[in-house]
């Protein structure tokens, strides 16, 4: 298995790795335990650099990589942009529908006016 690998806080993605590089990166110092680590499932870099917070791991958390502590914070979003898109096209369709329903009652009660 292979493993696309990025450090907290930086945007660019390196790999894939197998777990013996990894584990060679991490005795070198290159890795450590601010890695996060997702699975080569054939995707390209620009895929990967898109995925879900939940398709990343620590380092530490691959199946065979040893040297590295399991940090005591939690793993930090990737692709934040989805949520937040999702979240603003709901409120902007709930703005729609309240404001179609307000114009309805006005003219309702505009028309019992006259």
């Amino acid at each position: 298995m292979r493993y696309y690998i990025n450090k907290v806080g930086e945007e660019k993605i390196n790999g894939p790795y197998t777990v013996e590089q990894l584990n060679r990166s991490i005795d070198q110092g290159e890795i450590g335990s601010k890695w996060l680590a997702t699975s080569d499932i054939g995707e390209t870099h620009h895929m990967v650099s898109r995925s879900l917070s939940s398709d990343w791991l620590w380092v530490s958390e691959v199946p065979g990589v040893v040297g590295v502590a399991v940090p005591l914070i939690s793993r930090p979003a990737h692709a934040k942009w989805i949520h937040y898109a999702l979240v603003v096209a709901f409120v902007f369709l709930v703005c729609i529908f309240l404001l179609i329903a307000l114009v309805s009652v006005y003219n309702d009660a505009f028309k019992n006016l006259q």
